[in-house]
Parts: C-alpha cells; structure tokens; sequence
C-alpha cells in the first residue's frame, strides 16, 4: 500500500512540474508592429486596424532622409540639413526647415485615392502662405497661413480646409482625398473636408517639402515620420496613428 501511494505520488508531482513548465515557457506573442484595435460604441475591440496596409512610404527623418520601407528615393536635398528634437524630445529625429532648405521626393505614386500624414511645428505664427507639404500635380498637401494650417488637393489650393487657430507646437496633420473630396484631420479629429475631384492623369509625383511660397522665401518648422498611403485612410485609422 506505501508503495502504491508512493508511485501516485511521483506521477502527481510530475504532472504538476510538466504542466508549470509549459506555463512559464510558452511564448508570448506580440501584435506586429502597428496593429491596432478600433473600439466599437461598447468600448470593446471590433476590428484590427494594420496602419502598414497600402504604405507607400514612411519618412522617420532620425537623423536622415532615407525612406523607411524602401518603396521610396531618399530625399534630396536643397540646401544645409539640420535635424531638430521630435515631439517626444529625442534629439536629432525631426528635419529642420530653416528656410533656406527644401527637400524633394521623387516618384511617389500618385492615384485618385491617397493620405499623406505628418507630425509639424511651425517657428512662426507671422509666416505667409507657406506650402511646406506639396505635389506637383494633384495629391493631397498642407500649407500654413499665419497661424493655421490648411489641407487641399490641387495645385491652386483651392479649394482648401483650414485647421482655424493653433499654436506652435507639434501638431499631427492628415490628409485625405478619395477622388472627389479632401479630407482633414488635425491631432486625430476631423476638422473638415471640401469637394476636391482628382483632376491629374499621372502615375506619380514629386513631392516638395519646405518650400515655402517661392524658390526664395522657403517656409521655417519642422516635419517628422511622414506618410503616404495609396488608399484613403478612415477616421479610426487616423487615429491609430495620432496615438502611435
């Protein structure tokens, strides 16, 4: 009898050690990067939102002018590169417009249906029209009045949307065109949107960044992890990537 309690015994605690083990050495599986969940009314997650579907290009300027994804050309630039802190401090990892530099993307894909979002801080609230995100043809573009942004689609900019009143800090700015409208969206919210028809036949397109409102008046402030997507991007993954 001793002996047969002690053989259940041993196998007991076998099980028992087994089934720890498995416990503490099972993987923990992480989501890819940038998979988010979009929250339905009830607050629970309805869907996973994968912030890397139809990424054309990803500029993080940490330091450089490379293209993240490598779908992109590293930009070119005109004129002395200084980087800048980001809106989270780290040195080095924002571009610097100081104007008297411009930077130019070359063969971004260009189609009726695209999103181009940035992080931006203006120097100054005084500044003219300052085109500091733009095409040359059709896509979606953000400019700075004074001290308020605007989103537009063609090369007139008109018609645009206007952000109203902000302040010089780092602001997150989205842009949206779907064919006939232009969307806009400052720090992850709607601000409004414009009917804006996709006018040019292109394939692609060069994107200027700092430009200003000519070669010689080039806008002051500084961009961070810029996108471009060719599709359009919706509400709640605007705001998946405000919370990155």
């Amino acid at each position: 009898m001793k002996k047969q309690l002690f053989v259940l015994a041993t196998i007991t605690a076998i099980v028992f050690t087994s089934c720890s083990k498995e416990k503490i050495e099972t993987p923990q599986t992480n989501q890819p990067e940038e998979i988010a969940g979009a929250r339905g009314g009830g607050g629970g997650i309805v869907a996973p939102i994968d912030l890397k579907k139809g990424l054309l290009g990803l500029y993080e300027f940490n330091g450089n002018l490379i293209e993240a994804t490598g779908k992109l050309m590293t930009g070119s630039p005109n004129g002395s590169v200084f980087y800048t802190n980001d809106r989270k401090g780290m040195r080095g990892r924002a571009v610097k417009f100081n104007g008297s530099l411009d930077i130019s993307l070359g063969n971004v894909p260009h189609s009726a249906k695209m999103s181009v979002s940035a992080w931006v801080k203006y120097d100054s609230a005084n500044a003219m029209a300052s085109n500091f995100i733009t095409s040359q043809s059709d896509g979606p573009r953000f400019m700075q009045v004074f001290n308020q942004y605007y989103a537009y689609n063609n090369p007139t900019s008109n018609p645009n949307v206007g952000s109203g009143a902000i302040n010089n800090q780092w602001h997150f700015l989205v842009a949206t065109i779907d064919g006939s409208t232009c969307r806009f969206y400052v720090d992850g919210s709607l601000v409004g949107s414009v009917a804006s028809p996709d006018v040019e036949n292109l394939t692609t397109a060069m994107y200027l960044l700092g430009y200003g409102n000519t070669m010689e008046t080039k806008w002051h402030g500084a961009i961070d992890d810029l996108r471009f997507y060719n599709r359009t991007i919706t509400a709640a993954e605007v705001q998946a990537l405000f919370n990155l």
